[in-house]
């Protein structure tokens, strides 16, 4: 433990800095793994330059002083001899203001050398297998000593020796006013490094060659004046320059892309008549060909009412190329003129990038002009140095505690249990941002002069308002982000031109308003705001932790139920079985799509019907209810009675079923019942009555798992997720990376898709076949809700690889390709359960459910409207059914059915069965005139109400819900209790 916290405050913060700007090279500037490690040796060098020059100065200053005390040292040494010889040594220290604690300062060059040496180390061979195979220049895999001569059977590699001579010129340059017992340390360290590293992979060895080479470039110019100060005044001049002229073309750019124009339609291709529609294709031309789609702009539809004959409109934004599909209502050879759009070019995210980057630079250069600005008299600029160290501290504090407590607290409190050791991810990140932005910034602080220390609490101050303005004002509605750091869509994390400016305007002004009031002496009221900020963090984040402990404290309760966990599920061979699997978000579209590209499964699915016509009460798992409880357990009805209370009627129906059965000598199994007790993972101690007096057993999925969870990935991305919080809201999509995150090493570890497929999988493996007896056995698995590392071969990975073209050009994007992958991988394995029963003789005797909760706003092959189709995708739910001794190829019904007839299913063998909790009779009658869904404002338990689900829209739907003229959705006011209809796509 201690040498974890040692490694996460000292070395893993360089670490992932390295990886941090390593990706930027290799993965975002598409530089060979060669030049990415030479420019990371280049970065990293001119990163840690300020520490280097500061070591440099302390032992010039203990050089001076041991050179001026030496004489009279030795002639005290010649002259006298024990305690009168000690004393008089001390009296010269004190004279010279020197202690013996200071020799440890000519060291410092070398210790500072320690971390960053072990962070490269343990680093560049963490990724080293990036290097298999790989040639740079003379090296023909970087992944192994280079040995580029043989003698004999002897390799010899050079790049050792590379090393070791630029560090022996480095050296021999640098001693160069020393003495020679002085420089002995500086050639044996570089003998010590030739040997150590002499057979390590040539990549650490050319990251290494390329510090010594610095180092000896370095001291070159020290020691010659090459960079004196008037190159660096021009410099900083000519920089100054390019700024203001970039910034002015910046602005230009800004103006120019939010101006709105026109333009036509070409290039149509006819794809049919779908929907009183005619569908096309078409390409983007413009009235001026100077403000087209470029590599600066990005072009942005603007939609308008009274665009003449056009139904709906889909843009597809490349770069250069522009295209779409329209629907017209009119044929495009009846239009006798131009189609018109209009447009307007919003500009790119990597302009704004580039702008922020410029800046940061052109502040860091400027310091001192900005620090003489601020600090104009001298009376503000005392009292801003008597202040420093508060000021550098409470700012670091406060920057540890947000990023470090706060932020990961504030996502894991939502679903503690979704995560791996959440307390221990929370303790890791903690001690990694108290390296980064309190150890390694303090030591710098804590050596520097005074001067620097000013610049740095300016930096620091300057720097709060900007990470608290992203996080707190612009935090971003994402949607859900899952246990693997996934957003649900990662479109929602591209900023528009608008909020990008809001974003620099606030930041502008919370930047401005702290230097004013520095430069007004209001330091104490920033004092002030700093203490509340920061007891404001501790508190809140201390009540997440509680939180946090609290529902695994519960959790861990909660899975001593039933500690049986040899044989969870049972089924008999002469009495009656009911199995009913609910796949979380299955799509039931893909299933129908898969009968036709496998169309073996036909046969698989021995006795099944499958029923497309099916839908969901709410596009979330949060009104699952009615699925467990049936028709009595509407998210509509019980909202708009008012007098239940929601989580009581949410655990009410997830007993129906069981405890209507036990009634019939049924014994009982969940596992994994959603949202018991309103928790993400469930809360399981709310069978506990019923666990003690009836036939029920409760379980949870790791009761299933056969596989060791882990995270260490978690711990490195959680990092990154603070981070991202913090970012300008333009830098986050490009930072999330597409799932990796900026991460160098693919995961591998096992991730969601992994547990839940094992969940699955391991349900054949864990049923007791016994002669008697009559069963009933559920589970609820999120194998189709955690489809982001399913593959083309229906499999799930540590990773993902490229996706199919075929699918891919049927689903159009990589999320509704995977969610494919997914369904089709829970086919494969509900198929291997059925051959497993029917190899046990259990299978006739088994009345067996497959049912989603919701479906997901992805492409599908429903109709060709997107809209539409993300539309009805939402609500279509999967829903297959076999009763007892049904034989025969799958058949596909078109029946009017929803996900609240899984209980009458399940029960209906049983005449009159009836719901304890309400004496009503079990019955699937109720949507014979349609039903009402809600559209819920949130997927979150805690978003709910007390006693009604949360939601201002509801759609009301019967028969064929694939024809839209069926759907009706009307907005309700809770305030005066009335319901108006509205459009249907509002």
């Amino acid at each position: 433990m201690i040498l974890e916290i040692m490694y996460n405050i000292f070395i893993y913060p360089i670490e992932f800095i390295l990886e941090i700007i390593f990706y930027l090279f290799h993965n975002k500037f598409q530089s060979s793994f060669g030049v990415s490690l030479i420019f990371l040796s280049i970065f990293v060098n001119f990163l840690s330059l300020p520490l280097y020059n500061i070591a440099e100065k302390w032992q010039k200053v203990e050089r001076e002083i041991q050179n001026k005390m030496k004489p009279i040292i030795n002639n005290i040494k010649a002259i006298y001899k024990g305690d009168q010889r000690y004393l008089l040594i001390r009296a010269c220290h004190r004279i010279n203001r020197y202690k013996t604690i200071y020799a440890f300062r000519g060291a410092f060059g070398l210790l500072i050398q320690i971390p960053f040496f072990l962070a490269a180390y343990n680093f560049i061979y963490s990724i080293n297998y990036f290097g298999v195979n790989q040639k740079f220049l003379f090296i023909n895999d970087l992944s192994k000593a280079d040995a580029l001569f043989t003698i004999g059977s002897i390799n010899i590699n050079i790049l050792p020796f590379l090393m070791t001579i630029f560090s022996l010129l480095s050296g021999i340059i640098y001693s160069k006013h020393l003495k020679f017992k002085d420089s002995i340390p500086l050639y044996i360290i570089s003998l010590i490094f030739l040997v150590l590293l002499y057979n390590s992979p040539s990549a650490l060895l050319l990251y290494w060659c390329c510090n010594c080479l610095f180092s000896l470039i370095k001291n070159i110019a020290i020691e010659y004046k090459i960079f004196n100060l008037t190159i660096k005044d021009k410099f900083i001049k000519a920089y100054n320059i390019l700024f203001i002229i970039f910034t002015i073309l910046f602005i230009f750019i800004l103006s120019l892309g939010s101006i709105e124009r026109k333009a036509y339609l070409s290039d149509f291709y006819y794809l049919g008549y779908e929907d009183s529609s005619y569908k096309y294709t078409f390409k983007v031309s413009y009235y001026s060909l100077v403000f087209k789609s470029s590599d600066i702009f990005r072009f942005e539809y603007i939609e308008k009412d009274n665009l003449e004959f056009i139904e709906h409109i889909f843009i597809d934004n490349s770069i250069n190329t522009v295209s779409g599909t329209i629907s017209l209502n009119k044929k495009k050879e009846n239009i006798n003129h131009n189609i018109d759009i209009y447009y307007k070019l919003s500009v790119r995210n990597y302009i704004f990038n580039i702008f922020y980057l410029l800046f940061i630079i052109f502040f860091l250069l400027n310091i001192n002009n900005i620090y003489n600005f601020i600090f104009n008299k001298n009376d503000s600029k005392t009292l801003f140095e008597n202040n420093n160290n508060r000021l550098f501290i409470l700012s670091s504090l406060i920057i540890v505690i947000l990023l470090g407590l706060f932020i990961p607290t504030s996502l894991i409190k939502n679903s503690p249990l979704e995560f791996t050791e959440p307390i221990s991810l929370i303790i890791n990140n903690l001690f990694i941002f108290i390296g980064i932005f309190l150890f390694y910034p303090f030591l710098f602080y804590f050596l520097s002069y005074q001067k620097i220390k000013s610049y740095l609490s300016l930096v620091f101050i300057v720097f709060i308002p900007v990470i608290l303005i992203n996080t707190f004002l612009f935090s971003g509605n994402y949607i859900n982000i899952n246990g693997d750091f996934i957003f649900d869509d990662s479109k929602l994390l591209i900023s528009s031109l608008k909020e990008n400016i809001y974003n620099i305007i606030c930041i502008f002004l919370g930047v401005l308003v702290s230097i004013l009031l520095l430069k007004y002496k209001k330091i104490k009221m920033i004092l002030n705001f700093y203490y509340i900020l920061l007891i404001s963090l501790v508190l809140i984040s201390t009540t997440n932790i509680v939180s946090i402990f609290h529902t695994i404290t519960k959790s861990n309760i909660s899975s001593n139920i039933n500690k049986n966990t040899d044989k969870i599920f049972n089924l008999s061979t002469s009495g009656t079985n009911v199995f009913v699997i609910i796949l979380d978000r299955a799509i039931n579209s893909y299933w129908l799509d898969t009968l036709n590209y496998f169309p073996e499964f036909y046969t698989n699915f021995d006795g099944f019907t499958i029923f497309p016509n099916t839908v969901s009460f709410s596009r979330s798992t949060i009104t699952v209810a009615s699925l467990y409880g049936g028709y009595e357990y509407l998210p509509y009805n019980i909202s708009t009675n008012g007098t239940y209370n929601l989580i009581d009627k949410h655990n009410e129906a997830l007993k129906v079923i069981p405890l209507a059965l036990d009634k019939y000598n049924y014994k009982s199994t969940l596992v994994n019942p959603a949202y018991a007790n309103f928790s993400w993972i469930p809360d399981l101690s709310i069978f506990s009555n019923e666990v003690n007096n009836s036939n029920l057993e409760v379980y949870n999925n790791d009761s299933l798992l056969t596989i060791d969870k882990t995270n260490s990935i978690l711990k490195n991305i959680i990092i990154r997720f603070s981070i991202f919080k913090t970012l300008p809201i333009n830098f986050r999509y490009d930072f999330y990376s597409d799932k990796k995150w900026f991460f160098i090493e693919e995961n591998k570890n096992y991730n969601s898709s992994i547990y839940m497929y094992n969940v699955l999988e391991s349900v054949k493996y864990n049923i007791r076949i016994t002669k008697n007896g009559n069963y009933f056995n559920l589970i609820h698995n999120d194998i189709t809700h955690e489809p982001y590392f399913f593959n083309s071969n229906f499999l799930p990975s540590v990773t993902t690889i490229p996706l199919d073209d075929k699918f891919l050009s049927i689903y159009k994007d990589e999320n509704s390709v995977r969610h494919f992958y997914a369904n089709v991988a829970a086919m494969n394995l509900i198929k291997d359960l059925i051959i497993y029963l029917n190899d046990n003789d259990v299978y006739d005797n088994t009345k067996i459910i497959i049912v989603s909760d919701h479906g997901f706003n992805i492409n599908t092959t429903i109709t060709t409207n997107k809209d539409i189709n993300y539309f009805i995708a939402r609500y279509n739910a999967l829903l297959m059914y076999k009763d007892f001794n049904s034989r025969g190829e799958l058949n596909i019904n078109t029946n009017f059915m929803t996900i609240a007839d899984t209980p009458y299913l399940a029960t209906k063998h049983i005449p009159d069965i009836k719901n304890i909790f309400t004496d009503k009779i079990i019955s699937n009658y109720y949507k014979t005139n349609g039903v009402k869904m809600v559209d819920v404002n949130s997927w979150r338990t805690s978003e709910q109400l007390k006693y009604r689900y949360s939601f201002d829209y509801f759609y009301t739907i019967k028969d064929d819900i694939f024809d839209t003229n069926n759907w009706k959705k009307f907005k309700i006011d809770w305030k005066n209790k009335t319901e108006a209809e509205v459009s249907l796509f509002n």
